[in-house]
């Protein structure tokens, strides 16, 4: 396996060496001080490629710590410098390999199991008011569940954020919960949650022994305002699955100022479960930013006091990430197309005038393909041209546009299209609409 990460230098042995051997005889040196690492066979062409720390070099040797391969003249080797900033990701690749084989550590879902952790994709819009009892959906793939359980909410409203320049590398966004006060007589299994659940994170991801950590950034103008990240393990649905699992955290303190946050749970062993026939298992990662007692107790930690809202103020976060194995990877962005291809399997939303031709006074059927083949047949909804739901508009010959149509039926032709049939009064010889989405989340 290759290093992705400050390739600066690349050369070739002189001469093969053998394994247990702490001497590389290069066809050039690197000219910096030491200690830095070198990667043998660093394009991985004969599966031996590891790190070694190298301690001292002169004209024509490089010595280091034992290797544990031998090594030819064919392999390339690069360097990484300076050495610790490679400590964390051996550590991290070790843990992966322990948890998950040699090849976990190539696997994205044990890189990065959460979808657009960056706050890039916001296909819903970028600003929403909480309701009570709902889940809501925002930044694509994320939602917000409140449930005040008794008592009064406060006025709560989920939105998108622009970074000041700097204040956390690679983002660009960050996601906020506003906030007008700490809510009254909340009942004891209040809560509000923050979440995203990840496909198939229970089969590949856990396991007895086997541990994800979750990082983010975060910071609140409340004061002591704790939130607290958690998982669940869900087995799915269809037939007899295992009950839910729920792993409890420990909560954190947030300042007013971006500060990272890490947090390492054991998932449970899968010996003996049953996964659902849906194959819909997920793993479901909460960050909890209220409870009451008796939910705190039971779902965040036990023996935590309740915790409000607090009082009037916002609650940011940034840069979520979780990852198989103990060790918080460092943050790698995805470029904006590759994020929103990922999550369009799970919501598309589709603007601005889509029209097909249709024969007047028929029965007119159009399928329109999906960008991305979605995880299951999604629920669809659509708009005509005066952005009426569950609408299409008319257009006749001469480009007379009649909004409120009801079409006979809209439906997902399985997770790759959608079809709407055409009032056969219709007397338009095309049909439009405004928006259409397709809803497939978990």
């Amino acid at each position: 396996m290759a290093i992705y990460h400050q390739n600066n230098f690349a050369t070739n042995l002189t001469s093969n060496i053998l394994a247990g051997a702490t001497t590389a005889p290069l066809n050039s040196i690197p000219s910096v001080a030491v200690d830095f690492y070198l990667a043998l066979d660093a394009t991985n062409i004969n599966n031996k490629y590891e790190v070694v720390l190298c301690t001292s070099k002169n004209a024509t040797n490089v010595n280091f710590a034992a290797c544990t391969y031998a090594h030819t003249t064919a392999e390339e080797v690069r360097m990484v410098v300076p050495a610790d900033e490679l400590d964390a990701l051996e550590t991290a690749k070790n843990n992966l390999n322990t948890n998950f084989g040699t090849d976990g550590y190539t696997s994205s879902l044990a890189r990065q199991a959460v979808m657009n952790g960056n706050f890039d994709v916001w296909q819903r819009g970028t600003s929403l008011a909480l309701a009570d009892v709902t889940i809501q959906f925002l930044a694509d793939r994320w939602a917000d569940y409140v449930d005040k359980n008794g008592g009064t909410l406060p006025t709560l409203t989920r939105s998108r954020q622009l970074h000041t320049s700097g204040d956390i590398a690679n983002s660009f966004y960050f996601t906020r919960l506003a906030t007008d006060g700490a809510g009254t007589s909340l009942g004891a299994n209040s809560r509000g949650t923050f979440i995203q659940r990840i496909e198939n994170g229970v089969r590949n991801l856990c396991g007895a022994g086997k541990k994800v950590t979750v990082s983010f950034w975060a910071r609140s103008s409340i004061t002591n305002k704790r939130i607290c990240p958690t998982i669940e393990l869900n087995y799915g649905t269809g037939g007899s699955p295992t009950v839910t699992e729920f792993v409890n955290g420990t909560p954190i303190t947030l300042t007013s100022t971006w500060t990272q946050y890490t947090a390492t749970f054991t998932t449970n062993t899968l010996v003996g479960k049953t996964f659902g026939t849906a194959n819909n298992d997920y793993i479901q990662l909460d960050i909890h930013y209220m409870w009451g007692t008796t939910f705190g107790n039971t779902y965040v930690q036990t023996g935590v006091t309740a915790e409000t809202f607090v009082g009037s103020g916002n609650i940011d976060i940034a840069q979520v990430q979780l990852c198989a194995g103990d060790v918080a990877l460092p943050f790698q962005p995805k470029s904006y197309e590759e994020e929103l291809r990922a999550c369009q399997r799970y919501y598309e939303k589709i603007t601005g005038v889509i029209q097909w031709s249709k024969a007047a006074s028929s029965y007119a059927r159009c399928m329109y393909p999906f960008k991305v083949e979605k995880r299951t047949a999604p629920t669809c909804t659509i708009k005509d041209s005066a952005g009426t739901s569950a609408k299409y508009s008319s257009v006749t010959a001469s480009d007379v546009v009649t909004a409120g149509k009801t079409p006979i039926s809209f439906t997902p032709g399985e997770a790759e299209f959608f079809v709407i049939t055409c009032e056969n009064t219709d007397t338009g010889v095309a049909a439009q609409l405004s928006e259409l989405t397709a809803d497939a989340e978990i």
